[in-house]
């Protein structure tokens, strides 16, 4: 490796950035991009700063109010080296030094560009001479790549617009219900359940982006009915990730497989079953043999769910349709200083930004909290275990009832959808 190399950065790029700026061409998008620290000169770093601050206060900017406002605040004795008829003459020679500054956003991207990967290399020089120490804890080493992974994947994407204008917005609505009216399939359907109350109440079904929460008590289905939501979206020809944190991949697949058949799960465990059944069961290993599923059975936090789920999209070519995490207090935080709480509000966070990123609807199912059960009422919101968080991120949160764990049946109860 050879370290003796200048770390990536563009002077050309940073005079265009700053130039266009000074000149009054608009400070709002550059800074929708670049901060200060993302300009490799401390220079232009101090004149970043000071013209945000102009923005900031109101100020409008032309060379000539740039020139007073860095005398006031005394960034031109800076800039001078201690002389402020130098750092006059810095400003003067720096912006008649910068011939185009037309394609100033443009210029800003590379230098966030640069900046991340400035911060990726020293980031990984660290790591290394971390790792080289005898007494290293690879662990500890680990969780901190982890963390540096997700500030930098913040830092690209920090100043990245995933909003519209009102126009293309506006004209998204109406150019889909019109699509809809002319008897053509909905351009971004819902996806189904499978359960027709739960699809007529949500208008369809899951949409993109949408954190779906389905908690419930200990051990009253909760698995059963997210394995009943991804193969109704299999069954439909879409792809499924179901991580779970709770069981290995043969117990799920028996899962999917005895809801086929119709075989019980005490049968199938016990391995008495009737001719009649084991037929059944060979047909189900045989439908689900064209699925797209993917079972992904460890531990770990909501960024390795969020690289397994890119992975995996990568790979299916855009095929998959849902994001299926069993259960949310299983999933380990990013902080270990952090509380139950502010960890389970994290990855639901975490979560929600993998439904937003990757356009895709994620259902995570999570506990209810001792307190609310022993309450012997029917659910509330406030039953979520943990953290408020859950609630706060999720854009639909299902409830599931069952006091009698004898009975066949359980109660649905919506109690958000937003």
């Amino acid at each position: 490796m050879n370290e003796t190399r200048l770390p990536p950065h563009s002077i050309a790029a940073e005079n265009i950035v700053l130039a266009s700026m000074m000149l009054g061409e608009g400070v709002a998008p550059i800074r929708q991009i670049v901060g200060p620290d993302d300009f490799y000169r401390p220079e232009h770093q101090w004149v970043c700063a000071a013209l945000y601050e102009m923005a900031d206060a109101g100020t409008p900017i032309d060379l000539n109010a740039v020139a007073v406002h860095f005398g006031k605040i005394g960034l031109m004795v800076k800039l001078g080296a201690g002389n402020q008829d130098e750092g006059y003459r810095w400003l003067d020679n720096f912006t008649s030094g910068v011939a185009n500054t037309g394609r100033a956003v443009y210029y800003a991207k590379q230098l966030r560009d640069h900046s991340v990967a400035r911060k990726v290399i020293a980031a990984a020089l660290a790591l290394r001479e971390a790792a080289y120490e005898p007494s290293a804890d690879v662990g500890g080493i680990l969780d901190d790549m982890q963390t540096t992974v997700l500030g930098l994947q913040r830092d690209l994407g920090r100043h990245t617009s995933l909003g519209k204008t009102i126009q293309d917005a506006a004209r998204e609505v109406v150019e889909r219900v019109e699509t809809i009216t002319a008897g053509q399939p909905d351009p971004r359907p819902p996806i189904a359940t499978g359960y027709i109350k739960v699809d007529e109440a949500l208008t369809g079904g899951f949409r993109p982006g949408e954190l779906i929460t389905l908690a419930g008590a200990t051990s009253t289905g909760k698995t059963a009915l997210a394995a009943c939501f991804a193969s109704q979206v299999c069954l439909d020809n879409g792809g499924v990730l179901f991580w779970s944190a709770e069981m290995d991949a043969r117990e799920l697949a028996q899962r999917f497989i005895q809801n086929l058949a119709g075989v019980g799960g005490d049968k199938i465990r016990r391995g008495v079953v009737t001719p009649a059944e084991l037929a059944a069961l060979q047909a189900a290993e045989k439908r689900v043999a064209g699925w797209r599923l993917f079972l992904a059975c460890r531990t770990g936090t909501w960024m390795d769910v969020q690289f397994e789920a890119q992975r995996i999209q990568q790979e299916w070519h855009g095929g998959m349709k849902l994001l299926i995490v069993d259960y949310i207090q299983l999933l380990t935080g990013t902080d270990k200083r952090a509380s139950k709480a502010e960890r389970i509000g994290e990855i639901a966070w975490g979560l929600k930004q993998v439904a937003l990123g990757m356009r895709i609807p994620v259902v995570i199912l999570s506990q209810f909290s001792r307190e609310g059960v022993k309450s012997g009422k029917p659910p509330e919101l406030w039953w979520l275990k943990e953290s408020g968080d859950i609630e706060n991120h999720s854009n639909i949160v299902i409830m599931l009832d069952r006091p009698d764990l004898s009975a066949q049946n359980a109660n649905l109860a919506i109690r958000k959808n937003r």
